[in-house]
């Protein structure tokens, strides 16, 4: 619940450390500390008002592909507001703020006219791409299912949720972490580059190979007898 918030906050403050450098450095703590531990705390809260405390008790199939939900999730405010402020609002700040990025970075490569600057620029657009993309693809399908569904229960999408069609694409964005780091940050490429080299290095060095024994070889090891 916390992790979509986490990235709109991050997707915010990444933009406010490109172009406003000095005024997020300047109010670190408000701008960074306090957003980010405030979203776990009141995701924290969240999830322990409405599924430990709320008056309702939850059945869960165990047989199933997909046991069931919290019953607070059937109310038909509690369900929609919690899948709208936790899920569908941060995925829509993550979206528009990498776009007003791209934006700005595109505009700024304009007015300055410099192909190396726009070179920089153009690796960080393909980055905030991938990272954009695959949350969209994992989240955007199941969220507005799940809001549809509580909101007026249509049996086509609720199949798609049963089986797993839907909710599998969440585990999207959590196995490919490793390749969007990969693909965000250059200095680990360089790293695992680095050290894939390394290991290659040295399986080249210690692998065993036929030796050729020349009539030197064999008349110098005879005289050290």
């Amino acid at each position: 619940m916390a992790t979509l918030g986490l990235n709109a906050h991050l997707s915010i403050e990444r933009y406010l450390l490109i172009f406003h450098n000095a005024f997020i450095q300047k109010y670190s703590i408000s701008l960074h500390y306090v957003p980010a531990i405030s979203l776990i705390i009141v995701a924290l809260l969240y999830t322990f008002i409405c599924i430990v405390s709320y008056p309702c008790k939850s059945t869960y199939d165990y047989n199933a592909v997909v046991c069931g939900d919290a019953c607070f999730t059937l109310n038909p405010i509690l369900g929609p507001l919690g899948w709208l402020i936790f899920y569908l609002v941060p995925l829509v700040i993550v979206v528009v703020s990498n776009l007003l990025l791209i934006i700005q970075v595109t505009l700024q490569k304009r007015r300055m006219l410099q192909a190396n600057v726009w070179k920089k620029n153009l690796g960080m657009v393909l980055q905030l791409l991938a990272v954009t993309g695959v949350l969209y693809v994992s989240w955007l399908p199941i969220i507005l299912t799940s809001v549809i569904n509580v909101i007026h229960l249509t049996p086509v999408l609720f199949e798609l949720q049963a089986n797993w069609l839907l909710l599998g694409l969440i585990y999207i964005a959590v196995l490919s972490s490793p390749l969007t780091a990969i693909v965000a940050i250059p200095e680990l490429r360089k790293e695992i580059y680095t050290m894939i080299q390394g290991w290659r290095g040295k399986i080249m060095h210690d692998r065993v190979g036929p030796v050729t024994i020349t009539a030197h070889m064999v008349t110098k090891g005879t005289q050290q007898m």
